[in-house]
């Protein structure tokens, strides 16, 4: 049993490794590629809501159903340079959003992804607050992470799954 687990616990190692080094070359790259969250296709193609300040997407490959974007319209690079106004309306929407995750996917539990800066692994310049659903059955973590590790290779959502997904989000939002 011991064998069994200090192998399951190597692989996550390596592949974390391979995953974090991969990004890591890839951060100069992206830092020059224009910002997604600015560009109108990816906007019309994931937004399930959107007011004056703030849009709220579904991920395009999500970690777990449920797993939403949320984001100021204005582009904003790191958190300290959003206003008040926006942080508030953008936090006002992580609630909401919560509530028709509860009832589209029933998930209550959740967590809150925010990064600052290329060396804390942020890759679009553009404030994005990540929703991720967790269910109470859902406590191993190492489930979890091996999801999180896997998420930078995943394939994404085709257009018809992104959308069900949205259109849920929208019905319950």
């Amino acid at each position: 049993m011991k064998k069994i687990l200090f192998s399951f616990l190597l692989f996550f190692l390596v592949v974390g490794l391979a995953l974090w080094l991969f990004d890591h070359s890839l951060q100069s790259k992206l830092s020059l590629a224009p910002c997604a969250f600015c560009d109108q296709r990816v906007i019309e193609r994931q937004k399930f809501y959107e007011d004056d300040l703030v849009l709220a997407l579904y991920d395009y490959k999500p970690i777990c159903p449920g797993h939403c974007v949320i984001i100021p319209k204005r582009h904003v690079a790191r958190l300290e340079d959003l206003s008040e106004e926006e942080t508030c309306a953008i936090f006002h929407v992580i609630q909401r959003t919560q509530k028709a995750v509860a009832k589209a996917f029933f998930k209550e539990n959740y967590f809150i992804l925010q990064k600052n800066g290329a060396s804390a692994g942020q890759t679009v310049a553009h404030v994005h607050f990540h929703f991720v659903p967790r269910q109470e059955e859902e406590k191993s973590l190492l489930a979890f992470l091996w999801h999180f590790c896997l998420h930078p290779i995943k394939k994404p959502l085709s257009a018809a799954e992104i959308d069900v997904e949205r259109n849920k989000m929208k019905e319950n939002f």
